[in-house]
């Protein structure tokens, strides 16, 4: 849905001007998972074609648009100018900084890498308009302008089953200092080739780090089923209404085992368990050996739906700082408690 969604606006070629108006009627949508996607968006097929260079000398003269404003993401009822060019699109850190975006095509071994970038027609721009932009950026930014560089080497990327590095061109720099920037009206650039190794690739499986055998394989289990955040509670009532006597449960034997809320990761490099894992629990009353009506254990449950901090996309226009994952499996997650009387 994510992809034909995408380049069902790639193919509108719409201008980033236009795009919060049709941000506004597309409503739940999501811009978040157009802007996403890796596809470029607003740039029509004729000059993808041209934005898919050879590796060597390219040069890139933006065609400049009249300015618009946008919301200033931290506060919508204030408002940032746009200075705008031909098929530009908008920055992560700084919301209202235009780049344009061009695909090399590579092959799974090679990288770019910049050897050469300058400018031409270049002006200083004495503006305030980036000045609340800077002021909000967490830490502030390094060097005098930012970006560093008029050309940004961005990340790989697969589309149609092809590969490609992002470069991201910027005719305008921005003091970090505020109170001006750099408008180059020209920006020529020299890339190479480099070796490149994919992740994956190097990537090697340690058998012998495997689990054996799982928990669940002796010993007598129940489900507790979760499906929001929070701290859960076991007492006398729900051992009794499981069927179990209280009288019989050592607490200190108690153990709750569980991964943790949301889907398996997609990539088969991220880290996941093998087996089901021990979780941490908080009992109350276990120092006599006894269950006693006053006793509880405590764990926390994850829901199958949760919610992810992503540091990157803090600053952009587009992208909130919390992504909410929707489980498309499930709607409960599940933890085990085995039988504490169970041998």
């Amino acid at each position: 849905m994510r992809s034909e969604f995408s380049f069902f606006v790639f193919s509108m070629k719409i201008p980033v001007n236009k795009l919060f108006t049709f941000a506004s009627l597309i409503g739940c949508f999501g811009l978040i998972q157009v802007i996403n996607a890796q596809v470029p968006l607003g740039v029509s097929n004729q000059s993808l074609q041209q934005a898919q260079a050879k590796v060597g000398f390219s040069s890139f003269s933006p065609q400049w648009e009249k300015e618009f404003q946008i919301p200033f993401p931290q506060d919508p009822s204030r408002f940032l100018t746009v200075p705008a060019f031909k098929e530009s699109m908008l920055d992560d850190k700084i919301a209202n900084l235009p780049f344009y975006k061009v695909m090399i095509p590579l092959s799974g071994s090679e990288a770019l890498t910049l050897l050469q970038s300058s400018v031409g027609d270049e002006s200083d721009v004495f503006s305030s308009i980036y000045d609340l932009p800077l002021q909000s950026v967490p830490g502030g930014l390094q060097g005098d302008y930012y970006p560093a560089s008029n050309v940004v080497l961005g990340e790989r990327v697969t589309w149609i089953k092809k590969d490609y590095q992002i470069v991201k061109i910027y005719p305008i720099r921005i003091a970090v200092s505020g109170g001006s920037y750099k408008k180059a009206g020209k920006v020529e650039y020299n890339l190479g080739k480099i070796p490149y190794q994919s992740p994956y690739a190097a990537r090697s499986f340690n058998k012998t780090a495997t689990a054996t055998s799982s928990v669940l394989s002796s010993g007598r289990w129940f489900k507790i089923a979760v499906t929001h955040d929070g701290i859960y509670k076991l007492d006398a009532a729900y051992f009794a209404s499981i069927g179990i006597d209280p009288a019989t449960v050592d607490p200190r034997k108690i153990r709750i085992h569980g991964n943790g809320g949301g889907m398996l990761p997609q990539p088969n490099s991220t880290f996941r368990h093998d087996d089901l894992a021990e979780n941490s629990i908080y009992v109350a009353g276990e120092s006599d050996g006894v269950f006693n009506n006053g006793d509880y254990l405590l764990f926390f449950g994850g829901t199958p739906h949760p919610w992810a901090f992503d540091s990157n996309k803090v600053w952009n226009a587009y992208y909130p700082a919390y992504y909410h994952f929707q489980n498309v499996y499930s709607d409960t997650n599940y933890y085990f408690n085995r039988r504490p009387d169970s041998r």
